[in-house]
């Protein structure tokens, strides 16, 4: 480019603009990944980069030369990274610490240098460039803007508080701020001096906040991708086609793959036995599902809620995995429904009053099964009418207790089911040979005084599982990252051992101790939350952190319950706490999606019933057109004796449609004499047509009436504008005016 090319500078107002918007990007973007002195440092590079460019255009510098300069430091900078941040000696000189922040520092700051150079060198030499600049700025904003960390809603955080508090959605309001970033700096940054100049600005900033949003929802989806959905793994194709699924599978599980032991997709594991690895559960809060529950809780339910996905039961002689037998743990939903799916699996007492909840899930993380609260009797699927937010949608009911397990009523019931053979008896109460289970389980119930119980309970299982329980949480210490897993038996480990671990251990270890004196128990895992998370409303968000394992026990007439264990001590920090504005969001987004379910039924018909009258609509429309058509065409078509009758009235449609008619008593002479002077070619096809209408003589060829009518049709095209034809021959009722 040479000097010519070269534009003057910019006012002091503008460089101090795109100074500071280089700035703001670097401040709102840089501290998510750099230090604090690697942020000082690109802040300081830009004015430095743009104090360079101009004095390359004040001395007519070529911009080859410019463009050297920045790609030089941009090489620099990027190298500097492993150079310095790669030094060991420097490292034990000024300490890592120190070396880290040099290393951004250089880094950053020189990387920064080079892009504002190179910006600001196009720009000062070409306003097509300052287009590129903004571009470039709008667009960084508007993916910090819309960014989300593990599911949350993004930063900036306290933008996204308050469109939850206001009950907006979080990632559109994001993107329309950073799409109004884009569009303010444009109108600041480019210069017009004219009206012309002016609209141009217009129509640029029009385009750049369109691209800049569409960008973000591009390179920033709603929900971040995670690998796919493990959605039906093993649904059999005639079991897909019964119905439709009404949320698609989206990976590459719903080809009818299986997952590989050990996969893991957002902390599900699609495997056949319990993880002991500890890296494997999260210890970070990653939104997974939100629950609606459409019924209030009985007054007497325990103050948790369990939320069962799998169960583990069968002992294969090393630890307890899922059962391969379909009707064993049938109370466990395998696939996501596709239809209506009632569960039988457990022999429920229909003398108590069971107190039935239905609730809506919706599945903001893939999973690989579905789950629902304990002792589920039904699922049912749901079209997802939010797949921004969720990955598919689910109904499901299942029937709680109206009290405590703990309570006179159940206390005596025996454990085990009375349909159970002596083999699936038998199948729930395997376990490790290891004696020290039954010596420990016996040792437990030992040091527990009876006689203070009331006669009926002494020989109660419940009372026995209970005092197991209670032993297990005084003396077991909750460490979220002790590894037993390289053990031959991580239970044993564990329990005979540190006695540190975490869920998986402690329903294991009692799983164990209470097969080993006869309680038919098994291994369960999903999430559990506390129903108080919910507080004033009905929605509950289940996070990563609230994945759980748990012993449950078979109780007669009242299924699998859960008695779970929660340790007194604890090595390890508790989880944070849920935060309840994105809970309201998800739940306001279900709850809307529940709505949206129940208008789209009424819709539905409505839709049909509009649908019906817009065909038979269109069905009259094409038949009027159809008979419009066959009024101008049948010139061409009847024999000789007819062709009086048809080029009158197709000429008198043509007339029509140009706003040309008979008026009320007036005498086709008299109408062809009063638009002689318009169309001169009518008054004679007029007068053929009286005069073979009065004498009946055919005394016209064909040749000449059809030349007649054309000349007609002609005339209109020249007199008349092609628009105001067009219009006339678009109007279906124009020939009712010819008469």
């Amino acid at each position: 480019m040479n000097s010519k090319a070269m534009t003057t500078q910019l006012p002091r107002s503008q460089t101090l603009i795109r100074t500071s918007a280089y700035c703001a990007v670097i401040v709102l973007l840089f501290p998510s990944f750099a230090t604090s002195a690697g942020v000082i440092a690109a802040v300081l590079a830009v004015p430095l980069g743009v104090a360079i460019a101009h004095i390359g255009i004040q001395y007519r510098l070529r911009t080859i030369a410019i463009l050297s300069v920045a790609l030089l430091s941009l090489a620099v900078g990027f190298a500097a990274n492993n150079w310095i941040g790669g030094s060991s000696s420097l490292a034990r000189l000024i300490g890592p610490i120190l070396l880290l922040c040099v290393t951004d520092a250089v880094s950053l700051g020189l990387m920064t240098f080079g892009v504002v150079l190179v910006l600001q060198s196009l720009t000062l030499r070409g306003r097509v460039f300052a287009i590129l600049e903004i571009a470039l700025l709008g667009m960084i904003v508007v993916i910090a803007f819309a960014g989300h960390r593990h599911g949350n809603i993004g930063q900036p955080r306290q933008f996204a508080e308050w469109a939850v508090s206001n009950g907006l959605d979080p990632r559109w309001v994001l993107r329309v701020i950073g799409s109004g970033f884009s569009a303010t700096a444009l109108l600041l940054l480019i210069r017009t001096r004219n009206h012309k100049q002016a609209w141009t600005s217009i129509a640029i900033l029009v385009v750049v906040i369109f691209v800049a949003f569409q960008a973000s929802l591009v390179l920033v989806p709603d929900r971040q991708p995670t690998g796919g959905t493990a959605s039906n793994v093993s649904q059999s194709p005639s079991e897909l086609g019964k119905k439709g699924d009404l949320n698609p599978p989206q990976s590459e599980f719903s080809a009818g793959k299986t997952a590989s032991p050990g996969s893991i997709i957002d902390g599900q594991q699609d495997r056949d036995e319990m993880s002991f690895a500890p890296q494997e559960w999260p210890n970070f809060a990653t939104p997974m599902a939100i629950v609606t529950l459409r019924d209030d809780l009985p007054p007497g339910m325990r103050s948790q809620l369990y939320f069962r996905q799998q169960a583990f039961s069968q002992f294969n002689g090393r630890t307890l995995v899922r059962s391969v037998g379909v009707e064993l743990d049938n109370d466990v939903p395998r696939l996501f429904p596709v239809h209506d799916i009632l569960l039988q699996g457990s022999n429920l007492d229909d003398q108590i009053q069971w107190h039935r909840v239905p609730a809506m899930i919706s599945l903001i993380r893939p999973h690989v099964r579905p789950f629902a609260l304990t002792n589920p009797t039904a699922l049912r699927p749901q079209v997802n009418l939010d797949p921004t937010s969720f990955e598919r949608t689910y109904e499901t009911e299942s029937v709680v207790i109206p009290h405590s397990l703990l309570s006179h009523e159940f206390l005596a019931r025996q454990t085990g089911d009375t349909r159970w053979s002596a083999d699936q008896r038998q199948y729930y109460l395997e376990g490790p040979d290891d004696p020290r289970y039954r010596h420990l389980a016996e040792l437990i119930l030992g040091e527990v005084d009876f006689t203070k119980i009331s006669e009926p309970y002494r020989e109660s299982d419940v009372v026995k599982a209970v005092c197991i329980r209670r032993w297990i949480e005084r003396n077991m210490v909750y460490y979220l990252n002790a590894d037993h897993s390289r053990q031959s038996d991580p239970v044993a480990s564990f329990l005979f051992g540190d006695r540190r671990g975490y869920c998986v251990h402690v329903a294991y270890a009692m799983t164990y101790l209470l097969r080993s004196i006869g309680i038919p128990s098994r291994v369960a895992s999903g999430y559990t939350t506390d129903a108080g998370r919910s507080g004033k409303g009905s929605a509950i968000l289940l996070v990563s952190t609230d994945l759980h394992a748990w012993c449950e026990i078979y109780i007669d007439g009242l299924g699998w319950q859960p008695i779970d264990a929660s340790l007194e001590r604890s090595e390890s920090p508790p989880p944070p706490p849920v935060d309840s504005a994105l809970q309201q969001f998800y739940g306001q987004r279900n709850r809307l999606s529940e709505k949206r379910a129940q208008v789209g039924a009424y819709a539905g018909t409505l839709s049909r019933s509009l649908s019906a009258v817009i065909v038979l609509l269109s069905i009259s429309l094409l038949c009027v057109y159809a008979l419009k058509f066959y009024r101008l065409v049948t010139p061409y078509l009847w024999q000789r004796d007819h062709l009086y009758r048809t080029c009158y009235r197709a000429a008198a449609d043509r007339l029509a449609e140009v706003g040309l008619y008979r008026r009320s008593g007036e005498t086709r002479e008299e109408f062809a004499e009063r638009i002689l002077e318009t169309v001169p070619e009518f008054y004679r096809l007029t007068a053929m047509h009286v005069r073979q209408a009065v004498t009946g003589e055919n005394i016209c060829s064909r040749e000449e009436w059809i030349m007649a009518l054309r000349g007609v049709s002609a005339r209109i095209r020249t007199t008349y504008s092609s628009s105001h034809r067009l219009r006339g021959r678009l109007d279906p009722l124009s020939w009712l005016k010819v008469i």
